[in-house]
Order: structure tokens, then C-alpha cells, then sequence
């Protein structure tokens, strides 16, 4: 599943997208063509493989392991990516969601 959408504010946008378990190349290729086409940043996030952002021309941005987390734990696997063509100012990542 692929759920994508371009946000526009004023002369701004930015493309926004959520991938889960895409598989089909067709698919990827129709992706990296919107992305490709339009002038704007993009930020795109899922349960995706690691090379996807590059097959796509993104940049993965740093992350920890996220699944199964718990307030003990991050989790010992990472399955989620959040890549994006967007200039990385900072890192900062997720907290466990336990604490205050």
C-alpha cells in the first residue's frame, strides 16, 4: 500500500508519503516518477527494506530499532524507514514513549 500527497501552503510544498509492504517494482517506478517530477521535498516513511530510499533517490535518515518496542525496550529490529530529500539540521531520535 502506497498512500501519497503533495501539501501546498503558499509557494511551499512538500510531498508526504506512506509506504507498508510495497513489493511490486511497478510500483516503485511510478513512485520515483512522481517524486521526479515535481519540484518539492519529500518525506516518506514505512514498513519498507533500507535500500528503498535510495532506490527511490532519498536519503534514509537515522533511526533506531523500533519493533517490538516496549518501556523497556526500543525493540531489537528496525522495520521502519523515514527517508526524505530535505537537508538533515539535527538528530534526534524517538523516545521510548514511557517517560515524561
Amino acid at each position: 500500500m502506497a498512500l501519497m500527497a503533495t501539501i501546498v501552503v503558499g509557494k511551499s510544498a512538500i510531498i508526504v508519503a506512506s509506504l507498508h509492504k510495497v513489493t511490486c517494482q511497478d510500483a516503485f517506478r511510478e513512485i520515483e516518477v512522481y517524486i521526479s517530477e515535481q519540484p518539492y521535498r519529500v518525506v516518506l516513511g514505512g514498513d519498507q527494506p533500507l535500500q528503498v530510499c535510495a532506490l527511490l533517490g532519498l536519503e534514509l535518515m537515522p533511526s533506531n530499532n523500533s519493533w517490538p518496542a516496549s518501556c523497556d525496550s526500543y525493540g531489537t529490529v528496525r522495520v521502519d524507514i523515514l527517508c526524505t530529500n530535505l537537508t538533515l539540521k539535527d538528530t534526534h531520535l524517538a523516545n521510548d514513549g514511557c517517560n515524561d
